[in-house]
Order: C-alpha cells, then structure tokens, then sequence
C-alpha cells in the first residue's frame, strides 16, 4: 500500500474541491473528478469521502503495478467502495480494458469494491447543474430573516413549491431563491433536485433524518464482462466516421474533366453491344466525338476509365484526374551531394533562426570547401531555387518546432475548443497580477515609486471586475488576500472617497470557483483554508497556457491599451518602443489621484462600454444575472470573521511567554489562563492555530480549541514598535537587524548597529527632502513597498512624525543609500 500526493504541476489542469462538509480541500486531477464531488458532497447514501486515497499493487501478466482510485467512498452503512472516474472516450482503450479487470479483482480481495464510472452518470442533467448551485451558497453565510419564515412555512405543510413560497412570502424572487439554496446546502430543508432545473416548481419540504435531498446514490458500475469473457463497455457512442472526398474538395479544372470522362463513359454504356473491346468501342468513339467535348479518349483509355468507375461503385469522384502522382519522384542528386544540403536544412532547423539566403550561401560554402581539397571528385551546387523548394517541402511543424520550440509549436497547431459558457454571476471568477506600464507618484515627496503591481478579480458572466488591489510589493498572498476581500463585500466607500463618479460599485460577492495560475501564492495553505471556510472552489491552469483564462488576461490588455495610453509616465513592454522618451522624468500621476480615475474609469466606463462586437455591457450583464440567482454577499457583522478567515494561517507553540511569531511575543491573560489547562503531555508541545493580518502585527488571533473561537491576543510591545506595523515593514527590519548582529554579540557591536541604523534613517530623510530630483532617485519601488503604500492603505512614503525642515542642512550619502537598499531588499519574498 502506498500514498499518492498532488502537488504543483506545470502541465495539469487540478481542481480544489472546497468540502464543507467533510470540513476539508479535496485535489483533483480532472474536471470530471471536479464535477464528481459535487455528486459526493450531497448524496444522503455518502458518509464520509476522499480523493487519492491509499493506493494497492495489482498483478498483471506476470509483473506487480501500482494503482491509485481516484475516490474512496463510505456509505451510510460503513461499507467503503472505489471509484475509478473515466471520460467515455478513453474507456474503449485496449490497455485499459485488459488491466482494469486486475485492479478490480485485488480491490475486491482488499474489500472495497472498485467501480468505474463517466461523464454519463456524473454529468446528468440537471442535477449537477443544481448542485453546482446548491455549492454556491455553502460556507460562510449567516442565516437570513427570510430563511426562518421559509422554515416555518415548511414545518407547517407536507412540500411546497416555491412558487407558493413567492406568494406567501413578500419578497423579491432572487433573495427567495438565494435564501433557499442557503437552507439547502446546510441541510435545513430538502427538494427534489433530479427531475427539473431549480425554480419555481421545484418542490420543497423540510428535512428529517439529516437527509439533503430525495435522491439516491447514482452510481453504477459501467464495466461489465459478458457470459464470453469478452470486455464490453456500456456506452452508446458510435466511433467518428471519416467521410470520403466528395467532387467539392476539387478544383473546377479537375471537375470539368471528371464530368467529361462520365459523359464519355455512359453515352458509350446506352449504345455498346457485347463487351468492351477495341471493335465494338472504336465505332461509338467516332461516333461520340461529333457530340460530347472533345478530344475523344483512345478506346484503351475509355476502357480504363470504366473499370475504375465501376470498382468504385460508380462514383464519380474515381474519375478525378490524378495529375499530382505523375513525374519523377526520385533526388537528382547523388547521395554524396544530398549529405551537403542535409546538413545546410539541419542548421536551418536550429534555435538561432537562420534564414534561407544564409543558409543556401552556407551550403554553396561547404561544397566549395569540399571541391577544393577533391579535385578528382568535385560536387556541383544546385540552384538557389531548388534549395528554397527543399525547404518549403519541410512540415511547417516539424520547422517551427525546431527553431520556436515545442511550447510555441504546440500552441500554434493545437486544436482550439470553445470557452465553457456560464450560466450565472460569480460563477467562475479569474484572479492574475500584472505590473502596470505606468509609473506614478509619491503623493508627498512627488518622487516616482516605480511601477505598481495589480491584482484583479474578473466575472467571467458578467465580465464586470469585482475587486482589485495595487500595491508596489511582489505579488504574494497579500496582494491576492486583499484583491479577494475587496471583491467579497459591498464597496460603499466608493460615493464617499469618489463622488464625483456617478455609477455606484454594483459587482461584489462570493465567487462559486476561483480561477488562478500556478504561482506560489495560489498554493498557499493560508489560501487553501480561507477557500474552505468560504465554500470557495479553486481551479488551477497549467504553466504557459493563459487561453484557459483569456478574461483577465484580455482585461490586462484593455487597461493598458484604452486607459493608461496617454496618461505621462506610461512605460512600454517593448523596449524599442520607447525611443528617447524617459518615463521617470514625464511622470506627474500621483498614487492617490491614479486610484480615482482608475475607479472613475472603472466604473463609469469599462462596467457601461459595449465591447468591440456589441454583445454585452458588463454592468447591464451583471444586473441581468443578479435577478436570478444573486451572488452570496458578506453582511456588516461578518466582517470581522471574514478578516479572521482571510488571514494568513499559521501553527505556533503555545509555551510560556505566550505565542513568538517572526521574533515577537503575544501573550495576554486568557492565553495564559488556557496554558494551565493543558496536560502535562501537552505542556511545552501544544501548537495552536494563529491567524495573523499582515497589514497589522499589534495583534494575532489564536483558535481555542474548548470553546471553538477564536480570541484576540496582543503582541507585548510596550515600545509601540508594532503600531501600524506592517509584516513586510517587520521582515525589513529583521534583515537590518541580522546584517549587524552575528554570532559573536557584544556590546560595542550592538551600539555601532544602533548607531548606523538611526544615521541612515536620517541620511534618508534629508536625502529625499532636501535634494528631491525625481529622475535620479532609485530604490523608491522598494520604499514604497516598506512603508505599505497599496490602494487599501498609505498613499505615501513619508512618515507622519517626520516634518520638512525650514533650511537646507547638510546632503548625506545622497547615491549610495537609495542603491543599497535595492540590493538590500530585492531577495525579500512575497507572502
């Protein structure tokens, strides 16, 4: 027996399964097995479920074979039982239909038995389409006033359809719709969700017995052995059907020719007596001549003709000319004049990309060479004509393989699907970062800070953004934490901050599945968790194939082209784009106005512009998709826990002293009255689970475990040094700290540290105010990133203690400090 883990990977399309009621993320290799858990997480015949469980050796033809299920089931019986999960168009496999019979027989011996299941059962509509939306809803909601009256109402009568709910109930038909899907993914109520698409006749009633909804297992097993001990599969697919060329796929010339020759053949049919000779054709040859389109056909010919006419079934397509298999079809080359030109065609298939010319003039060059040292034996060139047609004759993929790479041949020659449409708002939300080609300003100092780094949520519905956040950091998961709790609550500040924009923020709520890359930041636990208590679904695309989530990446494309094209300071991603113009010394975009016209244009003109084609308005899209099923929203007393849940997660020792996290101490009363109730077991071994704001490291949020809360524990810091301090700000810190602090701690070495750091803080202060040219300040990115500057927080980088001074003083280190700290933070990580 053995474990199978999913990890990161370039080339798989995984899933994260977000199991609210298993209370864990299940990895998934596949969107059929994606779809499956959907089936798993709401059947009432499902106990428990996992994916990738344990896997078994099984014996085939002799050899011992590893195998992983790809599901491990419970019923509510205890009975455990394998699911194997197939698209139909792979199970006719000739491999596969001669090992799966071995695995079902060792999963049989280990007592769980192992089935084989497709998209036929998984698939079936409309269930899965409901339970989809049933999922929706699961996670972290409160239960609203209208759910309580809905539950009344069911109490009091046997089932009820919901369009009897809308006439007792006065209030709108999407928060009805909403409210019930809530009460059925806890569990509340139950409905008949197999025979019709939920709405308004679908019947309810309240659930008894735990029961989720009126339906049974479905899954059966589609592999089954005839009385012949011959593999059969029950499925009703047909195999494709290649269709012969039909007269269309010729050209005019070869149809006219084609019709010619039937013409010939059945005016000669009607009036030949006997059989097909010289003697009984010749005659009707000369007669036809006087009527059809010349030139007759020799009677050889004729003959010809007919008989392949009438091997093939009288069709005429057998009568196409079949020009292009005529002429010599051998090199007129010798085989030592062929290795010449071999060897120019191999070096033309090469990374550098040569053209033909050079490599013609490189073939011509080795034949010289050749001719030189062989006087007896002397090669002649062919002509520059020949050489090009040689080269043409190459396979354009085999070409492009060679000199672009496999990557960008693949993708040019790859057969393109559509896009999987969606059918409501929220349904699928994509998340990227991208650094903007914009560089702006300090709000105070007037210094550029560089180029900030974007992080958008995209409706793929609607196309509205519904949420975003810009910062000057690395991506991490701070910049997704904050982009995705922008895009969860409502975006009320909007009128207040901006009032000049006449559009409220309409697009905001909690998305059914999240749609990342494969960057570090998307695999992160601290994401993992916040997804699971949210209900939050996560699919992940594979490296170098943005297609598969072309809304942001198109959205990128869009800001920079239509809005930020002529706003000074705009950079170019090609560089010979650029010319003499010097971004730095034209920018005057400060942060804070950027952050307004960016909502400005946002709002009021990406969310209300039909796109190029005319086939939607994101906004009247979203407003559309809201009346039906309206997207799960957080409420005002749900913000607290929703900052908790998006924290970054961490397990601590929980010792005396309290929790050290990132050399700080968090202690209070409550903490410590929980350590005098651990075992001496656990005295000393105990870890608790932290969640920590990286925007504020004054405080963590430590779970307890006996009272399932959560309790907010201070960090000892009677110096206020962590007021408003921020985790990048604190790991800055650290490393200025450990450049002067080694091994051998003394006294003197403490005070030079304390010495040099306040001296630099000073040196950096009077550097940027008083000597303040903004083209020949560097490291401002880096600064900016220290002191927090992001949409969600500062808008500058200077301090609020520090005050311009009324003379001049003394310029200190003004080019060394700004490129120290460059190198100084640059190998900092992202969280």
């Amino acid at each position: 027996m053995y474990r199978r883990h999913l990890h990161h990977s370039r080339v798989k399309n995984l899933f994260k399964f977000a199991s609210v009621r298993m209370g864990i993320v299940l990895t998934l290799e596949s969107s059929l097995e994606f779809d499956t858990c959907f089936q798993l997480e709401y059947s009432p015949a499902v106990k428990t479920y996992i994916s990738q469980p344990e896997g078994f050796y099984y014996e085939f033809e002799g050899k011992s074979y590893p195998y992983t299920p790809d599901f491990l089931v419970k019923d509510q019986n205890d009975q455990e039982f394998l699911l194997e999960v197939k698209p139909s168009s792979q199970i006719d496999d000739i491999d596969f239909l001669q090992r799966f019979p071995a695995k079902q027989k060792k999963a049989k011996e280990l007592a769980s038995p192992l089935i084989l299941i497709t998209e036929k059962q998984i698939r079936s509509t409309p269930l899965l389409d409901n339970l989809k939306l049933v999922h929706r809803y699961a996670g972290f909601h409160s239960i609203m006033p209208s759910c309580n009256e809905i539950m009344e109402l069911l109490r009091e009568q046997k089932e009820v359809a919901i369009f009897n709910l809308c006439e007792s109930i006065d209030i709108p038909q999407g928060e009805m719709y909403s409210s019930i899907l809530l009460l059925l993914s806890r569990g509340l109520i139950s409905g008949n969700l197999m025979e019709s698409e939920f709405g308004l006749v679908t019947l309810l009633k309240y659930a008894q017995q735990n029961s989720l909804f009126i339906c049974s297992f479905p899954f059966e097993d589609e592999f089954t052995l005839s009385q012949e001990n011959e593999v059969k599969m029950s499925t009703d697919e047909s195999s494709d059907i290649i269709l012969p060329a039909t007269l269309d796929c010729y050209s005019e010339i070869l149809k006219e020719e084609s019709v010619r020759r039937l013409n010939y053949i059945q005016w000669v049919e009607k009036r030949i007596i006997g059989g097909w000779t010289e003697k009984n054709i010749t005659p009707l040859i000369n007669e036809v001549a006087q009527t059809l389109r010349p030139p007759a056909p020799h009677w050889r010919q004729l003959v010809r003709w007919h008989k392949k006419y009438l091997q093939h079934r009288r069709q005429i397509t057998a009568l196409v000319p079949n020009h292009k298999n005529k002429g010599n079809k051998t090199q007129r080359v010798s085989s030592r004049e062929e290795i010449f030109i071999e060897n120019a065609i191999l070096k033309f298939q090469s990374k550098e990309r040569p053209s033909i010319s050079s490599m013609y003039c490189f073939y011509c060059d080795s034949v010289r060479i050749f001719n030189l040292s062989n006087s007896t034996e002397r090669i002649k060139t062919v002509s520059l004509n020949t050489f090009y047609r040689r080269i043409k004759k190459l396979s354009v993929y085999q070409v492009m393989n060679a000199r672009d790479g496999r990557v960008a041949a693949n993708m040019e020659f790859q057969a393109i699907d559509s896009f999987l449409p969606t059918s409501r708002v929220l349904e699928r939300v994509e998340i990227d970062h991208t650094p903007l080609d914009l560089i702006l300003l300090d709000d105070e100092l007037l210094l550029p800070l560089g180029r900030p780094s974007l992080t958008l949520l995209i409706d793929v519905y609607s196309h509205c953004a519904v949420g975003f956040n810009l910062c000057f950091t690395q991506p991490g998961y701070e910049s997704v934490r904050c982009a995705l709790l922008h895009s969860l609550v409502r975006k009320d500040y909007v009128q207040e901050q901006y009032p000049c924009i006449e559009n409220s923020w309409i697009s905001y709520g909690k998305p059914e599945t999240l749609v990342v890359d494969n960057g570090a930041e998307f695999w992160s636990s601290s994401l993992e968790h916040a997804c699971l208590e949210l209900g939050i679904n996560t699919q992940y695309n594979p490296v170098r194939k943005p297609w598969l989530k072309p809304l942001i990446e198109r959205m990128f494309g869009t800001i920079n082209r239509k809005f930020l094209e002529s706003i000074p300071g705009k950079t170019f991603s090609n560089i010979l784009d650029k010319a003499d113009y010097n971004p730095q010394k034209d920018a005057v975009m400060r942060f804070s106005v950027f952050l307004e016209i960016f909502h400005h244009w946002l709002l009021d003109v990406y969310h209300y512009e039909p796109d190029s084609r005319y086939r939607y308005v994101p906004a009247l899209a979203w407003k559309y998709g809201c009346k039906v099923y309206p997207p799960a929203t957080i409420e005002k007393n749900e913000l607290k826990k929703l900052e908790i849940i998006l924290s970054i997660s961490l397990r601590r020792l929980h010792r005396r002293g309290g929790i050290h996290l990132h050399h700080l101490r968090y202690d209070s009363k409550e903490l410590s009255a929980l350590r005098m109730q651990y075992s001496l077991e656990e005295k000393g071994k105990k870890k608790v689970l932290v969640k920590l704001n990286p925007a504020d490291m004054s405080y963590i949020y430590v779970y307890i475990d006996k009272i399932k809360s959560y309790i907010r524990v201070p960090c000892v810091d009677p110096c206020k040094y962590t007021q408003n301090l921020s985790l990048q700000q604190h790991l800055i810190n650290l490393r200025f700290h450990r450049d002067f602090i080694n091994e051998n701690i003394n006294l003197d070495s403490l005070s030079k540290a304390r010495i040099y750091i306040s001296e630099r803080i000073q040196g950096e202060i009077d550097n940027v105010r008083q000597y303040a040219k903004r083209s020949s300040k560097k490291g401002m990115k880096k600064i900016a990133s220290h002191q927090g500057v992001t949409s969600q927080n500062k808008k500058t980088i200077a301090s609020d203690t520090i005050h311009f001074p009324a003379q001049k003083g003394k310029n200190r280190d003004t080019h060394t400090l700004p490129d120290d700290w460059d190198d100084f933070t640059s190998d900092l990580e992202p969280f």
